[in-house]
């Protein structure tokens, strides 16, 4: 499809360049009237437009494509690439980590593992909270099977990250898969998330009776 745009990247001579990238414009633009919901030539107007230097246009035909992430890869240049595909590889794998967050220890155990992996450094900004909720899951497993030792060692465990994020997760990423990436900071704390998910009570059946978690919950609170 579009042939032209492929003679045009192969010409030496601006103004016979110029002829086969109008005529590529010319064909796409056909091709996108006859048929609104064909991707191919929209992305192709992207590459045509980014061609011709014209960057804004190159934007606009991208947003107009069903996935605009993917086609801005062909806009973006130098750190604004590097980036967005941070942006997207991080999108991408907090919601795999949602996903495998299930009473499954087989699991959690591997989503900790991905993330720790991934950033060996230890400053985890946004994946603080994946952490915090993979050991809060531990601790609803070990409350279905009426462990309550084991349950109130996994809660502590989440409130040990919590804390964690709140001395050491502010500013940006710095393990070199995300370190173009600077999150900012929700209306809440990680604590205050905790507090919060603790006072539901869900699936704690084995402790949130008992005087451990009353002063599990009594911790928080002081921190905040």
């Amino acid at each position: 499809m579009c042939d032209e745009f492929e003679l045009a990247c192969r010409q030496s001579d601006a103004e016979e360049k110029e002829r086969w990238l109008s005529l590529a414009e010319e064909h796409c633009a056909e091709l996108i009237n006859n048929d609104h919901d064909w991707e191919n030539p929209k992305y192709k107007m992207v590459e045509i437009m980014m061609e011709r230097g014209r960057s804004d246009e190159a934007i606009a035909w991208a947003n107009k494509c069903k996935s605009p992430d993917d086609a801005m890869k062909k806009v973006l240049r130098g750190d604004e690439l590097r980036r967005h595909r941070q942006m997207l590889v991080c999108e991408k794998l907090q919601s795999l980590l949602r996903e495998m967050r299930c009473d499954d220890l087989d699991f959690l155990k591997a989503s900790e593992d991905i993330i720790r992996a991934l950033i060996p450094d230890g400053n985890y900004q946004w994946f603080y909270d994946h952490l915090m909720m993979i050991e809060y899951t531990r601790a609803k497993y070990y409350s279905a099977l009426g462990d309550s030792a084991s349950t109130m060692k996994y809660l502590y465990r989440a409130l040990d990250i919590a804390k964690e994020k709140f001395i050491k997760g502010k500013g940006k990423f710095t393990a070199p898969l995300f370190d173009e990436l600077s999150p900012e900071s929700g209306p809440m704390s990680l604590l205050e998330q905790y507090r919060d998910i603790l006072q539901h009570r869900e699936g704690l059946e084995a402790v949130f009776f008992t005087d451990d978690y009353q002063e599990l919950l009594e911790k928080i609170k002081s921190l905040i």
